[in-house]
């Protein structure tokens, strides 16, 4: 399907959420589960908070799509991109699925995902030009960091996350989040 064709698709099978891969793979999303649906708020709210403070930028739920540079339509749990980047879209572009890698995501692994699956669209986002990426997998308690130079570490929930330099003076801390996950 072509960028048209799959935003037609998208609004004429709403509810649903679906992405499309590098290949053109359709991929049609399941409803998240009620808690990892709160805890997902809860992250993004944070991430609203210090963007509402800050002003850097814009942030973004779990409904946006983005078309990535291998063609991909992808959305995360949040994202985060700078606002120089944004503002530079024309706004007609803005009402379908940008062309932009946002520059910092999160996903959630919930119940129905596998971690391969996160591991690659992980992988996705950075290749394509995310800077900083955490995944977060609740049912080990852990978060694994993503960035750009290649480097990926996995920190404990009771280790403060950082925004470093792509979102300074941001930092969260899944224990508060997923409790009592």
């Amino acid at each position: 399907m072509s960028d048209d064709q799959f935003f037609y698709f998208c609004r004429n099978n709403e509810p649903y959420q679906v992405e499309r891969n590098s290949l053109g793979d359709i991929i049609v999303m399941e409803p998240t589960w009620s808690e990892t649906g709160r805890c997902n708020f809860d992250i993004a709210t944070e991430l609203g908070i210090w963007n509402k403070e800050k002003k850097s930028g814009y942030a973004f739920d779990s409904s946006a799509g983005f078309t990535l540079p291998n063609h991909a339509i992808r959305a995360a749990d949040a994202a985060f991109t700078k606002k120089e980047r944004w503002e530079n879209i024309p706004m007609a572009e803005r009402q379908k699925f940008t062309h932009i890698c946002p520059d910092f995501v999160i996903e959630i692994i919930s119940s129905s995902d596998t971690l391969s699956y996160l591991e690659e669209k992980m992988k996705e986002w950075i290749d394509n030009g995310c800077q900083l990426a955490w995944m977060v997998n609740p049912g080990k308690r852990i978060t694994t960091v993503y960035r750009t130079n290649g480097d990926v570490i996995v920190k404990l929930f009771t280790e403060l996350l950082s925004g470093e330099d792509i979102l300074p003076g941001f930092s969260i801390n899944m224990a508060a989040i997923f409790s009592p996950y």
